[in-house]
């Protein structure tokens, strides 16, 4: 693996980069009622960010892994209150391997359509069929996206009432068991497991890297504030200790990173078993430490930190919630060792 990204790559980092920050909301009071953003999610339709995991014959711009973590950890570094990884990467992904309908992911890619992924009520897993469920990331959706993690089978429902949510960045809302399925066009054919775990794997490592882009978002702020107040007439930057947090800090910013860039070549370059494994480990670091380096950020801004109008709070409400998204640290690492220690058993 060559670690170093490419020009192409290079600019698709920055053209997110600068997409982000002009979608980035000004103060946590503008996140106060979420908005169905359509304006904003035209942009990203536009730049090709929505149809990254569609085919060329649809409109998509067919990009790997790699792109999709480069443009997730932009959206997360800024905050932008969109939802990219679970319609233009989750559903994307899912409904490209099942073989939808042209029309279906046409509209996909053009930011006609937006569907939620329906995942359980501790948002573990894909929803079974019957069960309550939680559409994540549905600001804007006409309906959820129901996968039955054990037949593949694929739908889409009507979604209910919205949630509060500690995240004020993205909009969780009710499926309730008997929600009513919507006709949105042909879905395809149910998923195989390898692309039911390639499909994960995509998806963990897009969380992994908005992670890590909320990561650096709490270290930049934290270290701006820092050097810029004054106590005891000098700078609060000065402190010794103030910069042993920051250089932890920055230690964990840059593995995260590291661990998603890795997850995020191995979805297409791996077999899906060792995908799955890589985005794992990646999420487990990245929901681990995001939590940490958003709380140390919010102790290097002082008492401000815990304020409603300054934005540590919103950079560490959206980390909880991608913490517990797809399984924590402690569900990825149970995940781990269950994959682990049934191949160990299996060989003499």
């Amino acid at each position: 693996m060559d670690a170093r990204l490419t020009d192409e790559q290079r600019q698709i980092q920055e053209t997110a980069e600068q997409l982000a920050r002009a979608l980035a909301p000004d103060s946590p009071a503008s996140l106060e009622p979420p908005a169905d953003g359509s304006a904003s999610w035209k942009k990203l339709a536009e730049v090709g960010f929505l149809g990254m995991r569609l085919p060329e014959f649809v409109g998509g711009a067919p990009s790997s892994g790699v792109e999709i973590a480069l443009v997730a950890e932009q959206l997360g570094r800024f905050s932008v209150p969109l939802p990219f990884i679970g319609s233009a990467v989750c559903v994307s992904q899912v409904l490209r391997e099942a073989g939808a309908s042209e029309d279906v992911l046409r509209s996909l890619g053009a930011g006609e359509l937006r569907l939620a992924p329906v995942l359980d009520v501790r948002l573990q897993r894909w929803a079974r069929a019957g069960e309550d469920g939680i559409a994540f990331e549905a600001g804007g959706a006409v309906g959820g996206l129901v996968v039955d993690p054990v037949s593949g089978h694929i739908g889409v429902v009507e979604l209910g009432a919205p949630l509060e949510s500690q995240d004020l960045t993205r909009v969780l809302r009710r499926v309730p068991r008997d929600s009513r399925p919507l006709a949105i066009g042909h879905l395809g054919q149910p998923l195989e497991a390898e692309a039911r775990d390639r499909a994960l794997a995509l998806a963990l490592s897009a969380l992994a890297a908005d992670l890590s882009g909320i990561m650096q978002a709490a270290l930049d702020r934290a270290v701006a504030y820092t050097s810029d107040r004054e106590q005891f007439g000098v700078k609060v930057a000065t402190f010794q200790a103030l910069q042993h947090m920051a250089a932890e800090a920055l230690v964990s910013v840059e593995a995260a990173r590291g661990c998603a860039l890795h997850a995020a070549w191995a979805v297409d370059a791996l077999p899906p078993r060792a995908a799955l494994e890589a985005a794992r480990t990646a999420k487990a670091y990245a929901s681990e430490h995001a939590r940490e380096v958003c709380e140390t950020a919010i102790q290097m801004h002082g008492g401000i930190g815990m304020t409603w109008e300054a934005m540590p709070h919103v950079h560490l409400r959206r980390a909880l919630l991608g913490r517990v998204v797809l399984g924590d640290e402690h569900f990825q690492y149970s995940r781990l060792a269950e994959a682990w220690l049934g191949e160990a058993k299996e060989t003499p």
